[in-house]
């Protein structure tokens, strides 16, 4: 019987990779001195594997520990800027109410201004013209 040609997959996710890893060391140590991995030794040091990927779940749990605490941050400065952007947007109404002649004058305050025209007008009758056979 031939054999059928497959794939192995080695799992991306940092979890799925641990529970693998961990599978193919209690194997490898239930097996002991018949394990068939003991013929790679050469390459793969498969005794460490444990002590190994118990330190990169360390740093795993450091860095989401470190994510979660930097959405926390996120979210506090949100909550903080939310108030001073409406605030400075009203500056900036005032500002540019009191200097109506020349708005230009908000530069001084640090503020980007710039030169904006009106919209173009739509050609209602020139639609409507179109639309009528």
């Amino acid at each position: 019987m031939k054999n059928k040609r497959t794939k192995v997959k080695i799992p991306h996710g940092t979890n799925d990779l641990a529970a693998l890893i961990n599978n193919v060391y209690e194997k490898h140590q239930a097996d002991g001195a018949n394990s068939l991995l003991k013929m790679i030794v050469e390459h793969t040091n498969v005794d460490t594997f444990k002590q190994r990927i118990d330190e990169a779940m360390l740093h795993h749990k450091k860095a989401e520990e470190a994510s979660r605490e930097m959405e926390k941050q996120y979210a506090q400065r949100d909550i903080l800027l939310k108030p001073l952007v409406k605030e400075l947007r009203r500056s900036a109404q005032f500002l540019k109410s009191f200097h109506c002649e020349n708005t230009y004058a908000l530069c001084l305050w640090g503020f980007d201004v710039q030169e904006s025209r009106p919209p173009k007008k739509k050609k209602v009758a020139a639609q409507n013209n179109e639309q009528q056979p």
